[in-house]
């Protein structure tokens, strides 16, 4: 019975280990050694298929993750042992299906790169794709898919962010934690919020014109429901609500009591606003309006329809009866009466007030009373909210809030429980409107206090846990960490030893790329603060038209380190402006200006013409001319650039031929950077926006380019000229 018990556990070799003992206490037991070789038959049939299990096992392993010409390798070996085996026949067709399935997917990938790098990049990243499902568990696909994702992100995000923000995402479902897709997603975000914001200030400063202040505050209001904290809403909110303070026979704390969903709030709006009530307008949420705005901004360009009125519609033999007035442009009585009274005691008062203000005792003539200075509001937000706000020592309030400031500077300070202080320079400068400024506070490291035990870290993975609340301590170097007793404890997880990183880029638009420390490879920082672990990393800085700068960065425990990166521009050789020009001294110089005052055609002794002008142009008069392939006063090529648009003329024996007019989006600069390409086959015209070049105009089969190139400055029209370059053909 214990022989059987024990096969039946398929514990073969116990199994005959028992039978053996049986056999040598009596050996004529009937059917023993039928039983022992049933067993040994067993046990060898255990022993392979344990066997065939182990090399199942590996050649699956290897095809989940992607690695099928290994398993193709294994799989031979397997077959040797096991010729004629069932499964190991449907695993091989298994192996050859994605071996084939891995080798189109290198082909797409290929083919994709090449679409990508020739500026096809529709093309190439839906081939990209099509390779990931072809091989999604290829790392190499995966890695080239989702950096391609981000360029194509990056380059759409500054024209539309409603392009990039699907791309972003499609990133973050591949690799959840690349910090350069979760840098671009929040840049996304903040276009959202921009656009979002934007249209609410747009369509309540129209119902504002339109003297509708209450449907001005309702516009304000559905923003403030998505971003409730947005300073540049609050700042309007506040404006409109001084202003109905200020309107006769309207409650303003009525109305603001209503809060931003109150169907009554727009019922007073007028008609002639063209503001849609707040009845009609959707009742989004903030976590709604955040993620899909489209409702809210299409609701807002409604709008901006007039929407006809009730009382105007009456057919014939109908009398239009005038509907009753609303309760709240009935006169008020006799809350307007005391009201009115008020107003006039509070009249007289001032003007009182007025009249013997800054006049000393017994004198008879008052004395100048100062001139008030202007206040400049600054807004300031925490990070996280609730930090509180000293200037110059001095306690303001918890941002988030706006402080009012007379110009000057300031010394702005920033505390919260938990975070280290952060102190800052403000200059506020008359005449501005600073941006919403915002503080990021870095948590503070919690040390031993002393007579508690020292944690060893190269052991058991530990956790400090306070055991009072934590208090500020002055460190000999001056500044304020926290410093709890403590108690250990074990916990699960690891201890990490993390820094912080702050950079400070100069010019903003450097990339910096740090690697080293714990980076496995490097990685571009597309945000200012970062947490990294401790170590010794190399932090490189690049920008268009500047050196290179590499430096090395400690990231020590509990520490920021604040590194500034400041590129120094290339240095081109100096180049003297006036030698250009027939007549140099017709220019006169006016700081890094050259300035010409008339003289109509003003040449240059510039031979041969063709090649590539780079210079900046002051539009000092209502246009700024210059001429290609000019021969004499009859015969040239006449380019015109005004405050709206750039155009360019043939003159030929004195007729002009006909004009190429093409509008530009600079109307409120009169600096314009100009880039011109001359060769007998075209002439191209680029203008500088911002940190991109836009072309204005492709003149082909131009003709010869054999003339002269200058300007033309008729009467007393004048031109600036500044950083000219010219690089011959």
């Amino acid at each position: 019975n214990k022989a059987r018990l024990l096969e039946e556990q398929c514990q073969f070799n116990e199994a005959l280990g028992q039978w053996e003992i049986l056999k040598t206490i009596y050996s004529p037991y009937p059917g023993i050694s039928f039983e022992m070789e049933r067993v040994m038959k067993r046990r060898d049939q255990q022993a392979t298929a344990t066997i065939k299990i182990r090399w199942v096992e590996q050649i699956d392993s290897l095809i989940e993750s992607g690695e099928c010409e290994k398993a193709e390798q294994v799989l031979r070996q397997a077959r040797e042992e096991f010729p004629a085996d069932q499964e190991l026949s449907e695993l091989e067709k298994m192996v050859r299906q994605g071996v084939e399935r891995g080798a189109e997917a290198q082909r797409l990938l290929d083919l994709g790169q090449q679409l990508w790098a020739t500026q096809r990049s529709d093309e190439g990243l839906a081939l990209l794709r099509r390779a990931f499902q072809l091989d999604h568990r290829n790392p190499v696909i995966r890695a080239i898919l989702v950096n391609t994702l981000l360029e194509q992100a990056r380059s759409q995000l500054d024209k539309n962010w409603r392009s990039a923000e699907p791309l972003v995402e499609e990133a973050l479902e591949l690799d959840p934690g690349n910090p350069v897709a979760v840098g671009l997603r929040t840049l996304a975000e903040d276009g959202k919020r921009n656009e979002l914001v934007e249209a609410c200030i747009s369509q309540a400063r129209q119902a504002q014109t339109a003297g509708d202040l209450h449907g001005a505050l309702v516009h304000v209001e559905q923003g403030l429901v998505a971003y409730p904290k947005e300073f540049r809403l609050i700042q309007l909110r506040n404006t409109l609500s001084r202003s109905l303070d200020h309107s006769p026979g309207i409650d303003t704390e009525s109305f603001m009591s209503r809060g931003p969903e109150s169907e009554t709030l727009a019922a007073t709006q007028g008609a002639g606003s063209g503001a849609k009530p707040a009845a009609e307008l959707p009742a989004l949420g903030a976590e709604t309006v955040r993620s899909d705005p489209s409702p809210l901004l299409s609701t807002m360009a409604h709008a901006k329809s007039p929407q006809p009125s009730a009382r105007s519609e009456t057919t014939a033999g109908q009398t239009a009866v005038e509907e009753p007035a609303s309760p709240a442009m009935k006169p008020a009585g006799r809350k307007v009466w005391w009201r009115t009274a008020l107003v006039l005691i509070i009249v007289l008062g001032g003007a009182w007030a007025v009249r013997h203000r800054g006049r000393a005792p017994g004198s008879q003539f008052p004395v100048p009373a100062p001139t008030p200075q202007a206040t400049i509001r600054q807004g300031v937000l925490t990070t996280p909210p609730g930090g509180k706000i000293f200037v110059d020592g001095q306690l303001r309030g918890t941002a988030d809030l706006v402080l009012e400031l007379a110009p000057g500077s300031y010394q702005l300070r920033a505390e919260l429980d938990g975070y280290a202080s952060t102190t800052l320079p403000l200059d506020m400068k008359p005449g501005t409107a600073p941006s919403p400024l915002e503080i990021v506070l870095q948590p503070e490291i919690a040390t031993p206090a002393p007579g508690n035990p020292t944690i060893p870290l190269q052991e058991t993975p530990l956790r400090l846990r306070a055991a009072m609340p934590p208090v500020k301590k002055k460190t000999p170097s001056g500044t304020q960490v926290m410093a709890p007793s403590v108690a250990v404890e074990s916990a699960p997880a690891p201890l990490v030893l993390t820094g912080y990183l702050q950079l400070k880029r100069s010019p903003a638009s450097l990339q910096a790329v740090l690697e080293g420390g714990s980076e496995p490879q490097p990685r571009v920082l597309p945000g200012d603060h970062m947490e990294l672990k401790e170590g010794i990393y190399t932090l490189t800085a690049t920008a268009p038209g500047f050196n290179k700068l590499s430096i090395p960065v400690h990231i020590d425990l509990g520490r920021t380190e604040v590194v500034e990166l400041t590129l120094q521009p290339v240095k081109e050789p100096e180049f003297d402006m006036k030698k250009v020009w027939e007549m140099p001294g017709n220019w006169a110089a006016e700081g890094d200006w050259l300035v010409q005052k008339g003289g109509n055609f003003v040449l240059s002794n510039l031979h041969p013409i063709t090649g590539t002008y780079e210079f900046t142009l002051w539009r000092k008069s209502r246009s700024i001319q210059w001429v290609l392939d000019y021969t004499d006063e009859r015969n040239y090529d006449l380019f015109e650039i005004d405050k709206k648009s750039f155009s360019r003329t043939r003159v030929r024996n004195g007729k002009k031929g006909q004009t190429v007019k093409v509008p530009h989006k600079l109307e409120k600069q009169v600096y314009y950077t100009l880039q011109l390409s001359v060769s007998p086959e075209e002439i191209g015209t680029r203008i500088l926006d911002g940190q991109s070049w836009v072309t204005l105009d492709e003149w082909k089969d131009a003709g010869s380019v054999a003339g002269k190139f200058g300007f033309y400055i008729p009467g007393k029209d004048q031109v600036g000229l500044s950083h000219f370059k010219f690089k011959p053909r």
